[in-house]
């Protein structure tokens, strides 16, 4: 989470110095902030995606559909993510090697569609995973009535008991 708030303070800081100098020619005084930026950028991005790995694989099931489920989502972190890392790391290094250059600028303008992309990528994943998930899914109760003194076990007996049973109705 640090290194995504130094994301962004960095970016709000390089931001509003820029728009008070309004000019590119003092630039290089505050390169050190978009060096921040963008370090931090890719160290929030790879925090992020090693911990989603690692707590996916540490809740394996030990069934098989379901570790193949966990092991997709695995997968889906990984891809989502490395793209997001490569780009950041890419302008990171472009800006390094030629910072009197704007060419850090191009790749930086990938930058927001590749997020968006990732974003669109785990959203359709969504059905083929429900699909893939198979029988393993089922729906439970989001919520129970707090004044009740029912308990999930309880209300799954009570919606599934058969006809002249003292619960069904």
């Amino acid at each position: 989470m640090i290194p995504s708030l130094l994301t962004c303070a960095t970016g709000i800081a390089l931001a509003s110095r820029e728009f008070i100098t309004q000019t590119f020619a003092s630039f290089s005084s505050i390169s050190y902030l978009l060096y921040m930026s963008f370090g931090s950028g890719v160290v929030a991005d790879a925090i992020i995606a090693t911990v989603l790995c690692c707590t996916l694989k540490k809740n394996r099931t030990g069934f098989r559909g379901t570790d193949t489920i966990v092991n997709t989502l695995v997968l889906y972190t990984i891809n989502t993510t490395l793209l997001t890392t490569l780009c950041g790391f890419a302008c990171l290094v472009t800006y390094a090697i030629w910072p009197q250059e704007f060419i850090f600028i191009g790749v930086y303008f990938v930058f927001s569609k590749l997020y968006f992309n990732s974003l669109l990528a785990t959203l359709n994943s969504r059905e083929s995973l429900h699909f893939q998930a198979g029988d393993i899914v089922s729906e439970i109760p989001i919520g129970f009535k707090s004044n009740s003194s029912s308990t999930p076990a309880s209300v799954m007996e009570h919606q599934h008991s058969p006809p002249g049973h003292p619960n069904h109705h």
